[in-house]
């Protein structure tokens, strides 16, 4: 009797489970594939056939046709660009640099696909709006004036002239701020040599005002010293004449009378004898002198003087 084994092929086994997986795999596709995850910060754009149907703007899921529609996203929340500094000529014919940046966001998520739709393009149009609007602004003052204006008097003028033109390409313009005001390297070091003179001038000004205050000072104070000088001599020449008055009244109340007189021209004497005989012990005088005859009379009964006249 011939047994007949039969031999089950492996390969028949597992392909009920691998068509089960593929299956699955399937149905799991088209299940998720028709479904897009919108994020809060985020636009989400529907296109059929390249054709805007919708615009989502709040945050969940979005069911889409597959092989029709697609999905696009445009960012929801503030951006900031800094664009590069830009050349303006002032007023008075200045050059000045500006480097300035700008916040904005997307309001109008058709207006900015239709108008732009790319976030270079809407870049580049920032820079258009804030260059002229800033050039505009910046040449009607001078230099001065731009210098001297308040903070964010500036910038809110060129905001205003920005915001109503990007409206127009679906954009917010939250704020436009000026970082710094420079010059153009060609002109730095011409208005350097300018500061640098005027400063010099002004410094001569001062000098020179100075230098007159100065004078005048000392002309004053030279008027002045002629004053008190003038002053002093008249009243020392007063005094003066005051004195000579005084001495020739005594001398003429010693000279009245012969007695007077005789006794004052004898004090005289004695008083040039006392300045004589100092440090001195012997004095020669002619016999006939008024000196010598007193003298020669010391100690007589006739003289009327004793030895007190000398120790006077």
């Amino acid at each position: 009797m011939e047994v007949v084994k039969t031999i089950k092929n492996p390969v028949n086994r597992k392909f009920p489970i691998v068509f089960v997986s593929i299956f699955g795999l399937i149905i799991l596709l088209l299940i998720l594939w028709p479904m897009r995850s919108v994020p809060e910060n985020r636009y989400a754009v529907l296109r059929r056939f390249s054709q805007v149907v919708d615009i989502r703007d709040t945050a969940g899921l979005m069911i889409i046709v597959p092989f029709i529609d697609s999905v696009t996203f445009l960012p929801k929340n503030d951006q900031l660009y800094d664009p590069a500094p830009s050349t303006v000529l002032t007023k008075d014919k200045k050059a000045m640099e500006v480097d300035s940046y700008c916040v904005w966001n997307i309001s109008e998520p058709m207006k900015y696909i239709v108008n732009l739709n790319d976030l270079d393009k809407a870049q580049r149009r920032l820079d258009a709006n804030i260059y002229n609007a800033t050039k505009n602004t910046l040449s009607a003052l001078t230099q001065e004036e731009i210098l001297a204006e308040r903070e964010g008097a500036l910038d809110n003028t060129i905001l205003e002239a920005c915001a109503v033109q990007m409206e127009n390409y679906g954009i917010r313009l939250l704020s436009v701020t000026i970082k710094q005001f420079a010059l153009p390297d060609d002109n730095l070091n011409a208005v350097y040599t300018r500061m640098i003179s005027e400063r010099n001038q002004i410094a001569t000004q001062y000098r020179a005002e100075g230098q007159e205050d100065a004078n005048k000072v000392r002309n004053t104070a030279d008027k002045d010293v002629r004053f008190i000088v003038a002053e002093a001599n008249a009243t020392a020449a007063k005094i003066e004449a005051e004195g000579e008055s005084e001495y020739m009244r005594i001398l003429s109340e010693a000279y009245a009378g012969a007695d007077r007189a005789e006794f004052y021209r004898f004090m005289r004497s004695i008083d040039a004898l006392k300045i004589t005989m100092k440090g001195s012990t012997s004095i020669i005088l002619p016999y006939d002198s008024p000196l010598g005859q007193w003298f020669v009379g010391y100690g007589t009964a006739d003289n009327v003087l004793d030895s007190e006249v000398l120790n006077r």
